[in-house]
C-alpha cells in the first residue's frame, strides 16, 4: 500500500469540505454502553457517574476511569467510543469532537456528513469512516483508519496535512512542525486485541472493516504490504516502537525533556473469557467486609480479585465448559448447559471462581458502572458455612448461583436467605451432597440441583420448589411451602413425606414427583390435601403407612400415580377423591378406592390398570379397571 503525497490547502476548505454542507449538526449523544468507570461531567454541576441512556449534550463532558470504557450514539447513528483515562466532548451546532486527553474510536456512517475530531496536537477529519485516534500531553499521537479515509492537520502550521486511507497509521510527535508519512498497520491485529472493539456491540461497519483486511490479505500475499516495525497490542491502541529510528528519537526526547515518572495503573484483566479460580485465602470467607461489584470485582481486607461476565451461549460457548472448564452428562441433563433457560436466566451474569467458598454473613452489593444483576459464585472443591452468619440478601440483585465445580454444599442453620428472586444451588461432581440446612424465604423460584444427593434440613418459604438431582432425593427435617414443588431424581430414588410440604392457607399449587428408581410416600394428616394436582412417576412406587390412612384429595383437579415394574405398592392407603389415576407396569396392592357420590351413588371418573394384578383390600370404584393378571376386591 503506498503513501499519499502530503497536501498543502487551505485549512478550512478542506475542513468544510470533510464536514459537509449539508450534514446534519450533532446535537445530543446518549450514552449506550458503560464498563467500571465512567462519569460525566457537567459545565454548572458536580461530577457524577453516568448511566446507560443517559443524554450527553454541549458543556458537558465524559471522563472514564482507569481500565473503563464507554460508548455514545449520536442521533444521525455517529459513534463514539471511550478507552481508559479519556476525557471527551463536543460542541452543539457543529460537528466538532474535542479529544481532551485519552483515546477514542469514531465510526461516521456515509451518509452521516463528516466529523473533526480536535486534540492539543492535531485534527483529524474524517467522512464516512471508522478510525480511531489517541492523544496525550508530551506523547506521541496515534490516527488509524480502520475503514474509508482520513485527514490528519497541524492547526498551528497552515497547510499541513496528510491523508490516511484504510489500513493506514500516522504517529506524530504532539509538538511536530511537519506531519510524516503514514505507514502500514495489521488492522486484522488491531480488531483481535483493541479493547474499543473487544467487549462492545456492533459498530455497523464491520463489514467495511473486513474489506480493508481482505485487501491487505491480498497485498501482504503479493508481497507489496509494507510490513511496519510497529507492534500493537491489545490495551485501548497502545502502541511499542520496535524499529530503531523512533527508539532513538524518544531515547534523546526523554534525555532532554525528562518527565516525572508515569504513574503505573494495576492490570485489570479483561471482564470477558473463562474464570479463574481465587486460590487465596482458602476457604475465601464471604461475609460483611466484602464488597462486590457485578462488573465484576470482589473486594476483601484490602485484597481486590476479578471476576468474569459470562455473556449467553453464542458469544462465550456451553455455559459449562466456559464456568467448569469441561461439560459433564449432568449439565445437559440438569438443563444448566440449556442456552436460553426459562426459569432461571444464566446469561448475562457475573461471575468469581474460588477454590473453596465459605458463607458467614451478608457481603455488600454493587451494580454500578453497567453492573448485571446476575451473580454466580463457584466453590471448586466446595461450598459451606460459618460463623457470625446471619441473614444473606445480596441487595440489588435479582439471581444468585452458587456452585461447586467438583464438591458438596453444606450449608447450616447459622445463615439464611431472604428475598433473593431467583436462588439456584448447583453441586457438582461424583457422589457430592447439596444439604440445606440455611432457612430460605421470600424468593420466588428456588433449585436445588445436585449430581449427587439433595436433602432439606431448613424450613423453606417460597413460590416455586424445584429440586433435581442424578442421587437420592433424602428425607430432611425442614418444612417446605410452596406453590409448586417439583422433584426429580434421574439416577436415584425420592423420599417424601407428605408432613414436610404443607399444604398452602389459601389452598392451591402442584405436586411432581418423578424417580428412576423407588417413590416412597410417606402420607400425613387427617384434613384433606388441598393441592390442585399431585403428579407422580417412578420405577416403584410405595405408600409407606404402618397403619390405615385415609388420603383424602376429594378437593383436588386429579392424582395421577404411574409405577414401573417395581409396581405400586400401598396396602394401608385408602384413596379418597375422584379422577384418581393409578397405572402399574407391575403390580398393584391398595386398601380400596372411593368416588363422591350423589344421592348414595358414586359418580365415576379416573382409571385404574396394571400390567400385573390387581389386589384390594376393600372395594374398588372407579371408571375404568383393567389389569392383565387378576383382580381381587373385598
Amino acid at each position: 500500500m503506498g503513501f499519499p503525497v502530503r497536501g498543502f490547502f487551505l485549512l478550512g476548505a478542506i475542513l468544510a469540505a470533510f464536514a459537509g454542507a449539508n450534514a446534519a449538526e450533532l446535537k445530543e449523544a446518549r450514552v449506550t454502553q458503560i464498563i467500571r468507570d465512567v462519569k460525566l461531567l457537567p459545565n454548572a454541576a458536580p461530577a457524577r457517574p453516568a448511566v446507560v441512556n443517559d443524554p450527553v449534550r454541549d458543556g458537558t463532558a465524559v471522563r472514564t476511569g482507569i481500565e473503563s470504557r464507554t460508548e455514545l450514539i449520536f442521533s444521525d447513528a455517529t459513534l463514539a467510543r471511550l478507552g481508559a483515562n479519556t476525557i471527551f466532548s463536543f460542541t452543539e451546532g457543529t460537528r466538532n469532537l474535542e479529544l481532551t486527553d485519552g483515546a477514542m474510536l469514531l465510526r461516521v456512517p456515509k451518509n452521516a456528513g463528516g466529523a473533526k475530531i480536535n486534540t492539543a496536537a492535531v485534527t483529524a477529519a474524517i467522512t464516512g469512516t471508522t478510525a480511531m485516534l489517541e492523544f496525550h500531553k508530551n506523547s506521541y499521537v496515534k490516527f488509524i483508519v480502520l475503514e474509508g479515509t482520513g485527514r490528519i492537520f497541524l492547526p498551528s502550521h497552515l497547510g499541513e496535512s496528510v491523508l490516511v486511507h484504510a489500513g493506514q497509521m500516522l504517529i506524530a510527535k504532539p509538538d511536530a512542525k511537519n506531519l510524516p508519512n503514514p505507514v502500514d498497520v495489521d488492522i486484522r491485529q488491531i480488531r483481535k486485541t483493541s479493547r474499543l472493539i473487544r467487549g462492545f456491540g456492533k459498530m455497523g461497519s464491520e463489514n467495511l472493516i473486513a474489506q480493508t483486511e481482505a485487501a491487505q490479505d491480498e497485498e501482504r500475499a503479493e508481497g507489496e504490504l509494507y510490513e511496519t516495525n510497529l507492534a500493537i497490542y491489545g490495551g485501548g491502541t497502545s502502541i511499542i516502537l520496535n524499529d530503531q529510528e523512533h527508539i532513538q528519537e524518544t531515547q534523546i526526547a526523554a534525555e532532554q525533556n525528562p518527565s516525572p515518572p508515569p504513574v503505573v495503573p494495576p492490570v485489570v484483566p479483561s471482564e470477558f473469557g473463562p474464570p479463574a479460580t481465587i486460590t487465596s485465602p482458602n476457604p475465601y470467607p464471604l461475609g460483611s467486609d466484602t464488597q462486590i461489584n457485578t462488573d465484576p470485582t470482589i473486594v476483601s481486607n484490602g485484597t481486590t480479585n476479578y471476576g468474569k461476565i459470562y455473556r449467553d451461549t453464542p458469544t462465550d460457548g456451553t455455559r459449562s465448559r466456559w464456568f467448569f472448564g469441561a461439560t459433564k452428562t449432568f449439565d445437559s441433563a440438569s438443563g444448566f448447559d440449556t442456552p436460553n433457560r426459562a426459569v432461571f436466566d444464566l446469561n448475562n451474569i457475573a461471575v468469581f471462581k474460588f477454590q473453596n467458598l465459605q458463607l458467614i454473613s451478608d457481603p455488600s452489593i454493587s451494580t454500578a458502572n453497567g453492573g448485571t444483576t446476575r451473580l454466580g459464585l463457584v466453590g471448586v472443591d466446595g461450598i459451606t458455612s460459618g460463623p457470625p452468619g446471619g441473614n444473606l440478601t445480596f441487595a440489588g440483585l435479582d439471581s444468585v448461583l452458587l456452585a461447586t465445580q467438583n464438591g458438596s454444599i453444606v450449608l447450616g442453620s447459622g445463615i439464611s436467605f431472604q428475598n433473593i428472586q431467583n436462588l439456584f444451588f448447583y453441586a457438582r461432581g461424583d457422589n457430592v451432597a447439596l444439604n440445606l440446612g440455611s432457612p430460605i424465604s421470600g424468593s420466588t423460584n428456588l433449585l436445588l440441583n445436585s449430581e449427587g444427593t439433595v436433602q432439606v434440613n431448613g424450613n423453606v418459604t417460597v413460590d416455586n420448589f424445584n429440586a433435581f438431582s442424578n442421587g437420592d432425593f433424602q428425607l430432611g427435617s425442614g418444612i417446605v411451602t410452596a406453590r409448586d414443588v417439583t422433584i426429580n431424581s434421574i439416577g436415584g430414588n425420592v423420599a417424601f413425606d407428605f408432613s414436610k410440604f404443607a399444604n398452602l392457607a389459601g389452598g392451591g399449587g402442584t405436586i411432581t414427583l418423578n424417580a428412576n428408581g423407588s417413590l416412597t410416600i410417606i402420607p400425613n394428616g387427617s384434613a384433606p390435601t388441598t393441592r390442585t394436582s399431585i403428579t407422580a412417576n417412578a420405577g416403584t412406587i410405595d405408600f409407606n403407612s404402618s397403619s390405615l390412612f385415609h388420603f383424602n384429595f376429594s378437593n383436588s383437579d386429579f392424582v395421577s400415580l404411574s409405577a414401573g415394574a417395581g409396581g405400586f405398592q400401598a396396602p394401608n392407603v385408602e384413596f379418597i377423591g375422584p379422577n384418581l389415576t393409578l397405572r402399574s407396569d407391575g403390580d398393584i396392592n391398595l386398601f380400596e378406592t372411593e368416588l363422591p357420590s350423589v344421592k348414595g351413588q358414586p359418580v365415576f371418573s379416573g382409571l385404574i390398570d396394571a400390567h400385573g394384578s390387581i389386589f384390594a383390600t376393600g372395594d374398588i370404584q372407579t371408571a375404568v379397571l383393567t389389569a392383565d393378571g387378576n383382580i381381587s376386591a373385598g
